[in-house]
């Protein structure tokens, strides 16, 4: 034991040699975003030589801390770093601890001090954050803007509310109790949603909503948002169509459900052999005459939400007058002395069309060298299987002639010929097909009527 007794003399003479008096004076402990606590730091130097020091805070947002040191002090000299404390705006009201270390510059020696800075917030209500969800959206969506809010103060907090204004609408929203933070919690927030409904037919263009905090009926905060109105082109079009005795008619029609002026074209193509018995509500801009069709066109500049609609009709009653007028003109040139007769039919027969022609020499001459034509136009096909007799086939512009030669008839003799087509698109309410001819050189002795049939593909 009497051995240790130097050991330990000599360690507590060397703390002695490496301590230096440390203070620490307090000068204003309560802290806040606009006016921080003060501390005064004395050092003195009571080396035999000229020393730096300097400080170090241990403790929790040292974000928050700043002093003026390092200090250079002579021997036997006192010396102050001024040490300041300002809490973050999102700070809340609590007494917060801290420890200091004061190092001697060049060496591991230091002191400690310690003491505590109460937060003080002159606001207890704070918007934590704000925010808008998309920058742009389509005309019948919908936008959202929210707002979160927290108690910063050291009380609960209420009468407090949120004011959305969006067009010409105003909702305000009464906030809940938020309890204010601890050491063992945080500070209650809430966040405030609003959604943003754009009407379908909007205009594209930017919209402006804003929001409000309001705290015992005086404003506290205000946030300005925007966001776009895209363009939308969207057209919407159908129809309607009827089919009787009396005619065919069609409505087609077209709604603009965008946001923008659309321009809308109406065509409508129909066989040209049906093109003199068409009528129409509204005269077409345009027609458009080929060989085997006719087109119509109508058009329009519709502003959003407008609607616009075309009807024309295809009169069955006067083709059929025409057809009557035909026949009593037959049997009329028949009761006169007609040489011959031919009759042609036409009917369904599965994928294809059967047509026949029937001749007959109703003269009491012998009839020579007769040519049949008949015309099949290129809305079919003309199949090669002949059940009776090949005619020859000559394709034209608009279809297909086909000629039979008879070189003899005699008094009172018949003959039947047939051949089929295939449709090769479907004509509404059907297809009148043109009549067949007996030609004796460049004279026509007789035709039939026209007749008409059932036309679609299967």
């Amino acid at each position: 034991m009497k051995k240790a007794l130097p050991l330990i003399a000599a360690i507590f003479l060397v703390s002695l040699a490496v301590s230096f008096p440390v203070s620490l004076n307090v000068v204003d402990r309560k802290a806040s975003p606009e006016s921080p606590a003060k501390f005064e730091v004395e050092i003195q130097n009571n080396h035999s030589s000229k020393e730096s020091f300097r400080v170090s805070p241990r403790a929790g947002n040292l974000d928050w801390f700043f002093n003026d040191g390092p200090v250079t002090l002579q021997p036997s000299e006192n010396g102050t770093i001024n040490l300041t404390v300002t809490p973050s705006v999102d700070a809340f009201q609590h007494n917060w601890e801290f420890d200091l270390r004061i190092w001697m510059a060049g060496t591991n020696n230091y002191e400690v001090v310690s003491s505590y800075y109460r937060v003080e917030k002159r606001a207890e209500l704070n918007v934590v954050s704000s925010s808008i969800l998309k920058d742009s959206v389509r005309p019948g969506e919908s936008n959202r803007v929210n707002i979160t809010i927290r108690n910063l103060g050291s009380e609960r907090l209420d009468n407090y509310s949120v004011v959305m204004d969006y067009g010409n609408e105003t909702v305000e929203r009464q906030g809940e109790v938020l309890l204010p933070g601890t050491v063992q919690r945080l500070p209650e927030s809430r966040t405030f949603n609003f959604d943003l409904d754009v009407p379908a037919n909007h205009p594209p263009g930017n919209l402006s909503p804003s929001l409000t905090v309001v705290k015992d009926g005086e404003e506290v905060d205000s946030y300005d948002y925007s966001f776009r109105v895209e363009e939308v082109m969207n057209i919407s079009k159908g129809q309607n169509a009827t089919d009787n005795l009396w005619g065919f008619s069609k409505t087609v029609f077209a709604e603009n459900k965008g946001n923008v002026d659309a321009v809308v074209i109406f065509d409508e193509e129909v066989p040209v052999y049906v093109t003199p018995f068409i009528a129409y509500d509204q005269k077409p801009d345009s027609i458009a005459s080929g060989q085997s069709s006719t087109i119509y066109t109508w058009n329009y500049t519709l502003s959003p939400g407008e609607k616009a609609s075309i009807n024309y009709r295809v009169n069955y009653w006067m083709p059929a007058l025409i057809i009557l007028l035909i026949v009593g003109g037959l049997v009329l040139l028949k009761k006169i002395g007609r040489t011959a007769t031919v009759l042609k039919t036409a009917r369904r027969d599965g994928d294809f069309v059967k047509v026949t022609i029937e001749l007959q020499n109703s003269s009491d001459q012998v009839l020579e060298n007769l040519k049949v034509v008949d015309f099949v136009p290129d809305l079919a096909s003309v199949s090669q299987d002949f059940p009776v007799a090949k005619p020859e086939i000559h394709q034209t512009s608009d279809g297909a002639r086909l000629e039979w030669v008879v070189e003899t008839l005699q008094p009172g003799e018949e003959r039947v010929l047939e051949y089929h087509i295939k449709p090769k698109v479907e004509v509404e309410g059907g297809i009148t097909l043109r009549p067949a001819k007996i030609k004796q050189g460049e004279e026509v002795l007789s035709q039939s009527t026209e007749c008409s049939v059932e036309f679609r593909p299967e």
